[in-house]
């Protein structure tokens, strides 16, 4: 009987292991000729073609399982695509396939995100590599040397890939990966690149995985840095001396050190030189610098360890900016608080500073609220759910959008007539920009070099519809210089372009969007 068991057992796997094979020999057969009628439409340059052999394609993967993958050799549908592409005589360098569940997506090259900081610019491509220009004194822009860069170049493949999101610092930058580990690169005085030395570095360095990884989101206060990590606590690095990094002392960290008692954050929000969490709860702590009671906590005393706000809960969002800070509730209310002596806070004319939350009445139905400037010259927008706007603050050259030029010392509405349907508000210094819903972007005030994008370089009364410019997907502001990334991978930039921080092969200014050449990358 046992004889019988085993020879039972052996003439089983011998059957399984002949279907495995005969499996191969016809999946190999059916490829040959696949390939033979894709060679017949194979253009590289042409993507309708590429779809079409992609096509064939499909007609031979009946034995893909619903997962994506193929039982026999463990490669996902993209795997399969792109190995019988490259098969084919394809350049896939200009081309992105991916697998989404059991649906293979075929793009071309274009630019998924354009982050703008400083005087250097990072265009995130839909492969996951990076483009930079700009400035480049300390290697921030990660290309192995100090030269500064007017037109677009690729930081190596081979040493930045599988970006998700970029983050600028005060001249340093972080890539954080899709696996959740982090690379950095630029000045590192401080410590705040998180890789163990204080040396600056001009390409992109690992951080050790044992120090950081699962991040969900890296956060960059000037030299300060803070990773959010997925199990909603917080890791923090760099500069510290306010006690900023919420560690207990006022003592730089040159690796990434777990801030103790701190979990359950939903949220990290930098203030200047201070920090704020919002956790799960809808409250909120904060530490650091504490002039004018910008922490929140009732008193100017700094706080080197996180600190829980009394009396303030159902908080949605956090803005700050110059001292002054204002929480976006759950209701779409607001509180603000902090640096006020020059009555720009928005509690009307008193210059007196708010050390606790005080709610702001005039406020309700917020999504958001941009501060800009600084000191004296601090001015405040809240972009409402409707799309409409209140503005207040310092208004010199017209920036509330009113056609005057007197200082608001609360929140008072932009005529609709002038600007409604607003998305998001930026600034430049003191030029301004309202990107709309409809993909479209209205702008004012100081124009001097071409930052409002109209085609001249006179100041804007009132909130100006800039011409021939549409299907807006993202909108960033840096210094007066703007770029926008259009639904279909476009970047189109102008403003000031003294260090070809535009991507147009020169220095000069542009009054009107330009289209940024990025053929050598992509199509």
């Amino acid at each position: 009987m046992k004889n019988k068991g085993i020879s039972l057992i052996v003439f089983v796997i011998t059957i399984i292991v002949m279907i495995i094979l005969a499996g191969s020999i016809i999946l190999s057969l059916s490829n040959n000729g696949i390939i033979e009628k894709a060679k017949q439409a194979k253009d590289s340059s042409d993507f309708s073609n590429l779809k079409h052999a992609a096509s064939l394609i499909e007609a031979d993967l009946q034995i893909q399982l619903s997962t994506g993958k193929n039982p026999l050799t463990g490669k996902t549908r993209a795997d399969y695509y792109k190995e019988k592409l490259i098969e084919q005589g394809f350049n896939l360098d200009k081309y992105v396939i991916s697998n989404i569940g059991n649906e293979v997506i075929i793009e071309q090259l274009n630019v998924k995100d354009i982050i703008a900081d400083g005087y250097n610019v990072f265009a995130l491509l839909n492969n996951d590599t990076v483009l930079a220009w700009g400035k480049n004194n300390y290697g921030h822009l990660g290309v192995g040397d100090l030269i500064d860069k007017n037109s677009p170049v690729q930081i190596p493949k081979e040493q930045l890939s599988n970006v998700k999101e970029i983050t600028v610092g005060s001249s340093s930058v972080y890539a954080l990966l899709h696996d959740g580990t982090v690379k950095s690169w630029g000045s590192n005085s401080y410590g705040q690149l998180g890789i163990g030395d204080l040396v600056d570095k001009s390409s992109p360095v690992q951080i050790p995985t044992d120090k950081l990884s699962d991040v969900k989101q890296i956060i960059a206060a000037s030299s300060s840095v803070y990773a959010l990590l997925n199990d909603g606590t917080v890791k923090s690095w760099g500069y510290n001396s306010s006690g900023q990094l919420g560690l207990g002392d006022t003592v730089n960290r040159n690796t990434p050190t777990q801030i103790p008692g701190l979990s359950n954050v939903k949220i990290i929000k930098p203030g200047s030189g201070c920090i704020y969490a919002i956790l799960n709860d809808g409250t909120v702590k904060s530490w650091g610098y504490n002039s004018n009671g910008r922490l929140g906590l009732g008193d100017t005393v700094n706080r080197n360890t996180p600190t829980q706000i009394p009396g303030l809960s159902n908080v949605n969002k956090i803005e700050t900016g110059s001292g002054r800070v204002y929480a976006i509730l759950n209701d779409g209310t607001v509180k603000g608080w902090g640096y006020n002596e020059t009555r720009f806070l928005g509690f009307g004319n008193n210059s007196t500073a708010k050390t606790s939350p005080t709610d702001m009445p005039q406020l309700s139905n917020v999504n958001s609220i941009h501060v800009s400037g600084s000191g004296s010259f601090c001015s405040a927008y809240a972009v409402l759910n409707d799309g409409t706007m209140f503005s207040w603050g310092h208004n010199g050259h017209r920036i509330l959008g009113f056609g005057h030029t007197s200082d608001i010392y609360y929140p008072t509405q932009v005529s609709t007539s002038n600007l409604s349907n607003v998305k998001e508000m930026h600034t430049i210094n003191f030029s301004c920009l309202a990107l709309l819903k409809d993909g479209t972007i209205k702008s004012w005030a100081y124009n001097n070099p071409g930052s409002l994008g109209l085609g001249h370089n006179y100041d804007v009364t009132y909130p100006t519809l800039i011409p021939n410019l549409s299907n807006v997907k993202k909108l960033s502001t840096y210094f007066y210089s703007a770029y926008v990334l259009l639904d279909d991978g476009t970047v189109k930039v102008w403003g000031s372009n003294y260090d070809g921080q535009l991507g147009l092969g020169d220095t000069n200014n542009r009054n009107v969007p330009t289209t940024l050449n990025l053929d050598k990358f992509l199509r």
